[in-house]
């Protein structure tokens, strides 16, 4: 009884393995004799006949799923996206009953069947210009003539750039397919859905996809008496900011604003030229790498290539600047007037320095050509200053030290002489104070070994003579400095809001951009 159980067993096995068998042969064999009667009968059907009937236009529907933005050169206005491409149409002569053939569906080599000669009207690859020549993608037949080919395709197309807002732009390129042998009575075109399909679609990092939509176009040319219809996808791009924020506008701003601190630098330095010079040719590297990124278009201008046309006219205009302050920082001519008014403490200081300038320099006049007549007037009183100082004899060499104080007494005596005579002459007690000791005092002995004669009031003299010029020089160099240090300040400022307002101009561009 065990035995013959698993015969029965074992005989159940068979015959169920028998059925499949058969069955899956019976299959196979009803799709081979429906291939054989479907296409080896020239005279039924050609793959280079239109397949449908008389009078009546192939109606091929088209549909595009976008699966990756892989790349848009605004350099040479080329977009490369991955797609898969989906076609639907109708043939007339691939009709079968499923019940009698017992199959409802047949996928064959595309080679078998007519295909639509569906093209990219802006390709820009040169190799291949119609679809068919993509890939060998099998297409898939209904009992019902329905005809479905499922094709995934790398497309190169022109996109025309409008790059006045780069890098905050926003971009519209498009995807216009069409038949390229068969007018609108031949084939009649139309998009699947509003919208191309975004189902698969992997997010780019550099834009962001706004909307994908179709547009069906019957447009007629000069070569042919009947319209062509086209259908183009149009995608929206919105370019994300931060990688140009980030990597081309802040270091083009920061470098820019390290060339107003140029005019916090002492001018004796030297350094200022070199700072300026060292961030124009920083800026200039940021230039060319924008060069790069941009189509040498001349119609429209990018918004980054202005900012940064108008950051390098900027310190072009701040390294010329800082040449003239270090011009003037060495000036040793008189500050003129009207730069003293403007850029000498405020304006009413300023007019009080000119006037009492004027009446200054009349009384140095007065002392140094002197009053004859007073000087010998007062002859005597002079020379008991001498007389209580120091005796200068032309053997001996000077005290500097106590020189000074004879020609503090001196110049307190000529300055009393200037008051009889009715001139103020203040201006001398004022630079003869507290300046000496910036005299070099080898410098002055040699002057005055040089200027020595018999007559001690006469040294003196010309030791006076050569201290005032020492002087008038060291407040005429003072004066400059001063103005430029003013010039300096209202540099820094003003470089400083140019740069800023600058940065504000592009950034208003970016308000509504996606970063």
């Amino acid at each position: 009884m065990f035995i013959l159980g698993h015969l029965e067993t074992c005989l159940l096995i068979l015959i169920f393995f028998y059925g499949a068998m058969n069955k899956a042969s019976e299959g196979t064999s009803s799709e081979v004799a429906l291939i054989k009667f479907l296409f080896n009968n020239d005279d039924k059907y050609s793959n280079d006949a239109l397949p449908n009937l008389p009078g009546k236009p192939v109606n091929l529907t088209i549909d595009i799923s976008l699966r990756q933005l892989l790349m848009l050169d605004e350099k040479f206005e080329i977009i490369e996206l991955n797609v898969w491409i989906r076609h639907y149409w109708r043939d007339e002569y691939l009709v079968w009953n499923p019940i009698e053939w017992k199959v409802d569906r047949l996928t064959v080599s595309p080679d078998k069947i007519w295909k639509p000669d569906l093209t990219l009207y802006n390709n820009a690859e040169k190799d291949i210009q119609g679809f068919d020549q993509y890939g060998k993608t099998r297409i898939t037949i209904f009992s019902n003539g329905q005809i479905v080919w499922l094709m995934p395709a790398i497309l190169r197309s022109t996109c025309k750039l409008d790059m006045r807002f780069f890098p905050f732009d926003e971009q519209i390129c498009n995807l216009t397919f069409g038949s390229w042998a068969y007018d609108q009575s031949q084939i009649d075109l139309f998009p699947k859905n509003p919208t191309g399909s975004l189902d698969s679609y992997v997010i780019n990092g550099e834009f962001v996809l706004n909307s994908f939509v179709s547009v069906r176009e019957s447009k007629k040319y000069s070569c042919c008496p009947n319209p062509f219809v086209t259908v183009t996808y149009r995608l929206y791009l919105q370019r994300k900011g931060n990688f140009y924020l980030y990597k081309i506008i802040l270091p083009g701003v920061l470098i820019s604003l390290l060339s107003c601190f140029s005019f916090i630098l002492p001018p004796s330095t030297g350094e200022r030229t070199g700072l300026v010079i060292t961030n124009f040719l920083s800026l200039s590297v940021y230039v060319l790498i924008v060069s790069d990124s941009v189509p040498p278009s001349s119609d429209t201008l990018p918004l980054l290539v202005k900012f940064y046309t108008i950051l390098m006219i900027e310190i072009g205009l701040a390294l010329l600047t800082n040449c003239i302050i270090i011009g003037l920082d060495a000036k040793s001519v008189p500050v003129p007037k009207w730069v003293c008014v403007l850029f000498l403490n405020n304006h009413k200081k300023n007019i009080f320095r000119m006037i009492k300038r004027k009446f200054l320099s009349k009384a140095f006049n007065v002392v140094e050509t002197g009053n004859s007549n007073s000087i010998h007037r007062n002859n005597f009183e002079m020379s008991k200053v001498d007389k209580d100082k120091i005796k200068l004899d032309k053997k001996e060499e000077i005290n500097f030290l106590e020189l000074n104080d004879i020609l503090a007494k001196k110049l307190k005596y000529t300055s009393n002489v200037a008051e009889e005579n009715g001139v103020v002459s203040s201006n001398q007690n004022y630079k003869i104070k507290g300046k000496w000791s910036e005299i070099n005092i080898s410098e002055l002995k040699s002057f005055y070994e040089s200027r020595r004669d018999d007559n001690d009031v006469n040294y003196l003299e010309k030791i006076n003579e050569y201290l005032n010029i020492k002087v008038r020089e060291k407040n005429i160099q003072q004066d400059w400095i001063k103005v430029a240090r003013s010039i300096d300040r209202l540099f820094f400022t003003l470089f400083a809001i140019m740069i800023l307002c600058s940065s504000v101009y592009i950034f208003s561009y970016a308000s509504n951009k996606v970063f």
